[in-house]
């Protein structure tokens, strides 16, 4: 998810948003003031939705730097901050660098006058890591009239509210935020009168700044930390078309590397499961091909009922993919057409595949739509959480679990080295097989660990999807060291060889 600062001024404009002037919250008979953080007047009454919707701003009086572009500046070059609290005077050198001079200026008002004049950071823009680089071309990017702001917007009363059914109006709780801001309008009111005296002048400026740095810093923790309105009212939801399981280690039974299952950059799912995520895809894909076989009667020994391929509209398919995933049992019953009288007529094997010198079944129908003509070229995400850093979400390639004995069928020119088994009676694979190399980020081992899986749609997505996973941002860490490695099973390989 990609988040972005705003215009501030263009939002008040646009939205005819209401400025808060008032410190004091309350009146004494315990009504809210007309113009304070929860007038009803600014932010609709109790229980209404304009109490949810209204934003409202205080006029900061004069220029300040946004959070954000704040936070970067720091973490580029630390001493910036002497330069907006106003502690050192810099220049800008001859490398466009600012640097501390006695003969230089200070403040935000100097900043703001040299902005996109001067590179911060000691090193040159193309040194550093790519995080730095990052920083840069984002300092760089956002507009100016976004960097220096001289309103801040309050959200709606809604969400801060105080509680209005406490009956001692003397313990009326309400959100810490509240207080900030409430800090934020008298300084902003402060500032005027802080103008004319330099001392205190800057001393108010590097308040106020200091208290919009905490109120980012507030909604950041709102939004981001474990347990922020992300994780909670989005992360916790059921998402369509995605499932959860237990992770299981894949297995290395292969004369050599090229055999093994599941290679890296794959991740082997459940039939089942695979039918969940690409779930659309799936209804799409029989309904055409089902149809089809239906539409060539002429190539069909049997006769079939006038209303056969009523048997395979979406809504019947869907159900056939529901029985599929709950039962296994389904999954080895033979695929037959309806046929006049009541009979079952078994899907032809010429309209299908001849290899198999059997009945044809739903597992071997599904498995080679999946197969051949939906998986190539999709990716699934999987994540372990909490999910602490972009590493512990896993981009994949998704590897057809099926029978836990499989064989090699030949169809036509196609040749299936996995093809499930569903004559030995084995049972189904019913855990996802995830690669060693992806513990360690993921801080996971086999002993019960579930993951969530996520499968990705779009062509432009998938696209995308595959050119990140041999980025080294996806096999390195910050400081260049692989993170995805084999460390226990080298130990236990050795182990078994020469207990």
């Amino acid at each position: 998810m990609k988040l972005d600062i705003f215009n501030i001024n263009a939002m008040i404009k646009t939205n005819d948003l209401q400025e808060v002037k008032n410190t004091i919250s309350f009146h004494p008979d315990g009504l809210p003031t007309e113009d304070g953080l929860f007038s009803f007047e600014l932010f609709g009454k109790p229980a209404s939705p304009e109490r949810k919707k209204r934003f409202a701003y205080v006029d900061l009086k004069t220029d300040f730097i946004h959070p954000i572009v704040f936070r970067n500046l720091i973490a580029l070059q630390k001493n910036l901050g002497d330069l907006i609290f106003e502690r050192k005077k810099f220049i800008i050198d001859g490398r466009k660098r600012l640097v501390p001079d006695e003969g230089g200026r200070t403040g935000i008002a100097f900043l703001k006058s040299v902005w996109g004049n001067f590179i911060p950071g000691a090193k040159d823009s193309d040194e550093g890591s790519s995080t730095r680089k990052e920083r840069i071309k984002f300092i760089k990017l956002v507009p100016k009239n976004e960097v220096f702001l001289n309103k801040w917007i309050v959200i709606p009363a809604f969400y801060r509210d105080i509680n209005f059914q406490s009956d001692d109006r003397r313990r009326i709780s309400k959100d810490d935020v509240n207080d900030t801001y409430v800090k934020l309008i008298g300084l902003s009111k402060a500032i005027d009168q802080g103008n004319s005296l330099e001392l205190t002048g800057g001393v108010v400026r590097n308040a106020i700044q200091t208290t919009l740095n905490q109120l980012y810093d507030y909604f950041k923790e709102k939004m981001s930390s474990k347990s922020g309105i992300i994780k909670d009212k989005l992360m916790a939801k059921t998402v369509d078309y995605s499932v959860r399981s237990v992770i299981t280690s894949t297995t290395y039974d292969a004369p050599d590397y090229d055999s093994v299952k599941i290679k890296m950059h794959e991740i082997g799912v459940p039939i089942g499961q695979l039918c969940v995520l690409f779930y659309p895809f799936l209804v799409r894909e029989m309904n055409i091909r089902l149809t089809e076989v239906i539409s060539s009667k002429d190539k069909i020994e049997f006769e079939l009922a006038e209303d056969a391929d009523a048997e395979f509209f979406p809504k019947e398919i869907e159900r056939i993919i529901s029985s599929f995933i709950k039962s296994p049992e389904f999954r080895l019953t033979d695929v037959t057409l309806k046929g006049k009288g009541k009979k079952r007529i078994p899907l032809p094997l010429g309209l299908f595949t001849k290899s198999l010198k059997r009945n044809v079944k739903w597992v071997d129908l599904i498995y080679t739509y999946l197969y051949k003509f939906i998986l190539p070229g999709k990716h699934i995400i999987v994540t372990r959480y909490p999910a602490d850093n972009y590493q512990n979400l896993i981009i994949a390639r998704p590897v057809i679990l099926t029978t836990t004995r499989t064989i090699r069928v030949k169809m036509s020119t196609d040749m299936y080295h996995t093809y499930p088994d569903s004559e030995t009676g084995n049972g189904f694979h019913d855990a996802v097989v995830l690669p060693n190399q992806y513990l360690k980020t993921m801080n996971a081992d086999f002993d019960g660990d579930t993951v969530s899986i996520r499968s990705i749609f779009s062509n432009e997505a998938n696209k995308e999807l595959e050119g990140i996973i041999n980025k080294k941002i996806n096999l390195l860490d910050a400081t260049a060291d692989a993170v995805r490695v084999l460390k226990n099973e080298g130990i236990q390989g050795i182990y078994d060889l020469t207990k």
